[in-house]
């Protein structure tokens, strides 16, 4: 027992150092997921538009990349066959679902009679995830199951008609254009979804590095203090610390969002109006988790509280083990 815990003594660090590696090669690769969609932004309009007006708005604004659609929640689901029944959100879209969450390509901008539903609801409904083919009666009508995705949880999406009484009451485009929302009658309280959500999750999985940086600035501060009499070591070792902090300030400019920095530090009524802005802003996300976007996003969130959890454990240990306490007691 003792001569294990001697090699993991040994190799305590190597195995640390590797899994904080892994953790934020994981982290840059969803992020890079995230990115895909974090310039698309939801935007609540003042007033429902009819299906026709959406089509009409879709038909003259085609290098806008638009998406109306709605998230009705409370609406009852059934399998014909076994009559087994759920309640869901039905979000209806009027445009190319891959605007609105990129899984939903699965049906295009004419099938009206198809639908895209989540694992949870295919089980549910089904006893199977392997129900493309199969119909799901929603409203008095049968629609074909084109494909199934991970999440969100019991939720139907279905392409609406060209034409009919059906209302839709979300945008979703591409990019922020404000004379063009104003247009067309948008309030402006609005929300970058993607881009929220991608800036959180860039906050939580790298906020742990900002300790990593100070333990070593502690660390170096006490190896220059040790070495007082040696000026070439100490004045090697300032300047590392130095860069260290230099380097800590840059990142957290890194992982501050854009919209929080002012043109000028010394402007703080600036300072004041952008955390009024991203208070704001944070409300109508709350808001906003429940739809099927903030569903969606906030699978990534969880993915993030875990990674950041483990690697504040990998840094403690780190930590820990730079003061031989743990081991050294069990050795001895």
């Amino acid at each position: 027992m003792i001569s294990v815990l001697k090699k993991l003594e040994r190799y305590w660090i190597f195995v640390l150092g590797m899994l904080l590696v892994l953790i934020v090669t994981y982290a840059i690769n969803e992020l890079e997921q995230l990115s895909y969609i974090s310039d698309w932004n939801t935007y609540i309009l003042s007033e429902p538009i009819q299906t026709e007006q959406a089509q009409d708005l879709l038909n003259e604004w085609t290098d806008k990349n638009l998406v109306f659609w709605s998230d009705i929640k409370g609406i009852k689901a059934s399998e014909p066959i076994s009559e087994r029944t759920a309640v869901v959100s039905l979000v209806q879209v009027k445009g190319d679902l891959r605007h609105l969450l990129p899984m939903m390509a699965s049906i295009s901008l004419d099938d009206t009679t198809g639908c895209v539903i989540d694992t949870a609801l295919a089980e549910a409904l089904f006893g199977s995830i392997s129900v493309t083919g199969q119909t799901v009666q929603i409203n008095n009508r049968e629609y074909i199951v084109r494909a199934v995705i991970p999440a969100p949880e019991y939720t139907v999406v279905i392409q609406l008609p060209k034409t009919g009484e059906n209302v839709v009451d979300r945008l979703t485009k591409q990019g922020e254009d404000e004379n063009f929302l104003l247009n067309l009658g948008i309030e402006q309280q609005s929300i970058a979804f993607g881009r929220t959500y991608y800036e959180l999750y860039r906050i939580r999985i790298f906020a742990p590095i900002i300790l990593l940086f100070l333990v070593f600035a502690i660390y170096l501060g006490k190896f220059r203090r040790r070495n007082s009499d040696y000026p070439a070591r100490w004045t090697v070792i300032f300047l590392t610390q130095f860069l260290l902090f230099f380097g800590l300030g840059l990142f957290i400019l890194y992982l501050l969002p854009k919209d929080l920095l002012p043109g000028r530090w010394s402007d703080f009524q600036a300072w004041q109006s952008a955390m009024g802005r991203w208070s704001d802003k944070l409300n109508i996300f709350k808001n906003a988790e429940s739809t099927c976007q903030g569903t969606f996003f906030n699978q990534y969130l969880k993915s993030a509280n875990m990674l950041c959890l483990t690697e504040v454990i990998s840094i403690c240990l780190l930590v820990v083990h730079s003061r031989r306490t743990i081991i050294r007691h069990l050795i001895e």
